[in-house]
């Protein structure tokens, strides 16, 4: 990651809390020797791996909402479950798969470092692209087309290195200060 030092001394106890929580959430996970003894197995590989995936939650749902790199929103979080996933435009979580075109996903389009998602706001974009030029830290701006039937319903969403949502909003008055706290400085 590209943020800076403390982003990167952050990101270490950041991980823990959500190894904490998989853990906690894989603990309600039946054992594939359980279903096996119980239902075969052919009972076992339907439930492991085939028709969907098996602990979506755990796998795609991670959340950093709690971390001192992301800006919160304040409000409150949906269920964070082991079993599902919902796509979200929220600060922590994965930031959402869409597609943009035939084989062109948005996740193609990010940026090395950090990336701002513009979704009409060209002159709040510019203003996050300037705290971030002055402050030494990269970023990537994707002017774009809301997608249909899309996740993304703020205007701007910045995106980490790691995909995950650092900040989302509609304004960028407090551009500098998001760009200080997502790179740790």
């Amino acid at each position: 990651m590209r943020g800076g030092p403390a982003e990167t001394a952050v990101r270490r106890p950041e991980r823990a809390l959500a190894r904490r929580a998989n853990l906690h959430k894989s603990a309600s996970l039946p054992s594939i020797a359980l279903v096996e003894q119980r239902e075969g197995a052919e009972g076992a590989g339907r439930g492991y791996g085939q028709g969907g995936v098996q602990g979506a939650g755990i796998q795609l749902g991670e959340r950093y909402e709690h971390s001192p790199i992301v800006w919160r929103d304040g409000t409150p979080g949906p269920p964070d479950t082991w079993d599902s996933y919902t796509p979200l435009e929220r600060p922590g979580a994965r930031a959402p798969h869409v597609w943009l075109g035939k084989d062109h996903a948005l996740y193609d389009d990010f940026g090395k470092g950090f990336t701002l998602l513009d979704f009409g706001a060209p002159e709040e974009a510019g203003r996050f692209a300037l705290a971030a030029y002055t402050n030494n830290m990269p970023l990537t701006v994707l002017a774009l087309e809301p997608p249909e039937n899309s996740p993304y319903r703020s205007k701007l969403v910045l995106v980490r290195p790691d995909q995950h949502i650092g900040w989302h909003g509609d304004s960028a008055a407090d551009a500098e200060a998001v760009i200080d706290r997502v790179r740790g400085a």
